[in-house]
């Protein structure tokens, strides 16, 4: 027969596993958000966390919040979570404002002035060489 501590442990062990199981789905449905939010073209959106899930046992939505919140940041996501409410802020702008890691390198533009001057110094030659035929 398993000791009181044993039983004890297990069912610690399984309600966490429980809250970890319900945390994983509110964390989905804030990458669902951001997807959608994405694909309308926006760069930041904010995320309710829901105080109740049907069917799913109670937990506490400051700890889901909390959870759901580093997850999200660990992903490269700039949040912010104002305190005593349910509400994540959730930003990318800057994971678009900056080249990817893995995007091939680009050749550097010439500089303005000499892109300019090229066509204006190729002009002048030509009409140098047309005058000196005459």
């Amino acid at each position: 027969m398993p000791s009181a501590l044993e039983i004890v442990t297990a069912l610690d062990s399984e309600r966490r596993a429980r809250r970890r199981a319900v945390f994983a789905r509110i964390l989905a449905l804030a990458q669902a958000k951001v997807v959608a939010q994405g694909r309308a073209g926006a760069r930041r959106c904010v995320f309710s966390v829901p105080l109740f899930l049907l069917g799913q046992p109670p937990y506490d939505w400051r700890r889901a919040r909390s959870w759901v919140a580093r997850r999200l940041a660990r992903e490269g996501f700039e949040v912010r979570a104002p305190p005593d409410t349910p509400a994540i802020e959730i930003d990318w702008a800057h994971a678009l404002a900056r080249p990817r890691a893995d995007a091939p390198p680009t050749e550097a533009a010439p500089p303005l002035e000499a892109s300019l001057e090229s066509p204006l110094a190729a002009l002048h030659a030509a009409a140098r060489s047309a005058a000196a035929r005459r």
